[in-house]
């Protein structure tokens, strides 16, 4: 290979100073490279002197900006837009539930444990978050379990307010974070 099929004609008209390309257009592949120079096109890349550092702070205030967006979002269009369907979305809840205390079959410890009894039992169960609540908190509770399983035995089928009082207090720790 010889030297020049590897010389680029182009590179003759090139004019250094102190090691500098004058005659290097920074915006040839750039961003900006399709619109004119303005006043201040020109004052971005002399702050920036390349364009890649002014696509980076291009990047940044554009994320900065979605995160703005999204504050102003959850501070100010919240108590405006989002507030009176939180309200309403609370009082529909606070409806279901009451109607699954009205319909559904609750067992001594305050749990629906036959939520498939009819369709719309089942329907009623889903729908009321706090039905599903006291089912898990009856599953979870070591002790309805026993008292179930003593039901399987056969044995007593009541309960006392010893077992009441064991329930509640079993619902208030949950609560409180002591479980």
């Amino acid at each position: 290979m010889t030297w020049f099929r590897a010389f680029d004609k182009a590179s003759w008209e090139l004019r250094f100073w102190r090691k500098t390309n004058l005659r290097f257009n920074q915006d040839e592949f750039g961003m900006t490279r399709i619109k004119y120079i303005s006043w201040f096109k020109d004052m971005c890349l002399r702050f920036s002197r390349c364009d890649g550092a002014q696509r980076f702070c291009n990047l940044i205030l554009i994320t900065s900006s979605i995160f703005i967006a999204l504050d102003f979002k959850n501070k100010v269009l919240d108590d405006i837009v989002y507030k009176p369907r939180r309200e309403k979305e609370r009082l529909d809840i606070i409806d279901m539930n009451n109607k699954a205390k009205e319909s559904l079959f609750y067992n001594r410890f305050g749990a629906n444990s036959r939520p498939l009894r009819s369709i719309d039992d089942f329907v009623t169960f889903l729908m009321s978050p706090e039905a599903i609540e006291n089912v898990t908190d009856f599953i979870g509770a070591p002790e309805p379990s026993s008292a179930t399983d003593d039901v399987m035995k056969g044995l007593d089928t009541w309960m006392t307010d010893e077992d009441r009082k064991m329930i509640d207090y079993y619902n208030r720790s949950k609560s409180k974070g002591h479980h």
